[in-house]
């Protein structure tokens, strides 16, 4: 499932710019991004800035990853972008003719030790040798499938590897999954026994559809569902918006688009084959 971006409409194109190779491919490189967006008169940008690049297999090829700060029809923005190029050309997509797929997928950043926080591991050993990171929403139906499996893999081998959850509710799929999230994480704190675990097995649709977007009924059947004894005014404090806001960001951050987006040792598992290399 997808999440919408303030710039999908801008970024869209394929097209294939020719440009003088400079000494400074990045300078061209930004300088390129800030004409092409700056096109559009609902945009105004502040700042444009490489964030990380990524060596390609194809030829020459470098992915860049662009951090963009500005204005959209008067609202603030900070977003990234991807862009090619071999020094001589830049590209904003490229395709693998033998499987034709789009490369801007392979470009991403890679998880930093920053995500690897004590307070967000929810199953096995934070000191184990393997690293895996998930954001995930709630409500997403894949989600729902992939996470209890997540779960039950790192159990089985807990002293090996440490499994840390980031909420990436998708807020304009399922605005209920944004309050549930909140409450999650308010459980979390209070140390409700694999509550992540329990949450992703409920049939949550006895209670409330996705579109729900009154709390305190979500709020009443959560704890309902688990006896758990949350109140509203915990569910309000803005510590806890905020926490799951920073979550977002650390998503966003990693041009999350998706969930469940799953990092296996640093690296995002495109494939999710990590079943294959940890049942050996």
């Amino acid at each position: 499932m997808k999440k919408s971006s303030l710039l999908s409409g801008l970024i869209a194109s394929s097209l294939l710019l020719s440009t003088s190779l400079f000494a400074n491919v990045e300078m061209n490189i930004v300088n390129f991004e800030k004409k092409r967006l700056s096109k559009n008169p609902n945009v105004k940008i502040e700042d444009i800035k490489v964030f990380d690049t990524k060596k390609l297999g194809q030829s020459n090829w470098t992915g860049y990853i662009l951090n963009i700060k500005g204005q959209v029809q008067g609202k603030d923005i900070e977003v990234k972008d991807i862009l090619f190029s071999d020094g001589e050309v830049i590209a904003t997509d490229l395709y693998d003719l033998g499987t034709g797929k789009a490369l801007k997928p392979l470009v991403t950043p890679d998880i930093t030790e920053n995500y690897y926080k004590k307070e967000k591991l929810i199953a096995g050993n934070h000191n184990g040798k393997n690293k895996m990171v998930v954001f995930s929403d709630p409500l997403c139906p894949f989600c729902m499938d992939l996470i209890p499996e997540i779960v039950e893999l790192v159990n089985k081998n807990k002293e090996d590897i440490a499994l840390y959850y980031y909420h990436y509710p998708l807020v304009q799929s399922h605005p209920a999954a944004v309050v549930l999230s909140k409450i999650m994480h308010i459980a979390h704190t209070k140390n409700v026994e694999n509550i992540e675990y329990k949450v992703y097995k409920a049939d949550w649709d006895e209670y409330f559809t996705s579109q729900e977007t009154n709390a305190v009924k979500i709020l009443n059947a959560f704890n309902e569902e688990f006896q758990t004894d949350i109140k509203l005014d915990e569910l309000m404090d803005k510590k806890v918006e905020m926490e799951v806001a920073n979550d977002m960001k650390m998503g966003n951050d990693l041009m999350i688009t998706g969930t469940p987006t799953v990092y296996v040792n640093g690296k995002k598992d495109i494939n999710r084959d990590f079943f294959k290399k940890f049942e050996k």
